[in-house]
């Protein structure tokens, strides 16, 4: 399974909603796979700020966005090819 292997992890894609209270009608919906999603909550910070990875990024997402989980996308397959080391996304 891909959270077992963090390079498949990273390849995992999510549906996600805009949830900013400020903007109630901004729903936006988008599908990011993780490495999309640890890029966007790294974005922009001092130098001090550590950043989140493929361990805790669900807790990154939570805390320093507004966009909210609405499920995974199963939409593609992931493969991991152990001999090569590389994901492939299809």
């Amino acid at each position: 399974m891909a959270k077992d292997n963090p390079k498949a992890e990273l390849a995992r894609r999510f549906r996600l909603q805009m949830c900013d209270p400020e903007y109630p009608n901004d729903n936006r919906v988008l599908v990011w796979c993780v490495s999309e999603i640890i890029k966007y909550i790294n974005l922009h910070h001092s130098s001090k700020w550590i950043d989140y990875d493929v361990s805790d990024w669900r807790e990154g997402l939570k805390e320093w966005t507004w966009w909210k989980i609405l499920n995974e996308e199963y939409s593609s397959e992931i493969l991991y090819d152990a001999e090569k080391d590389s994901v492939v996304v299809f």
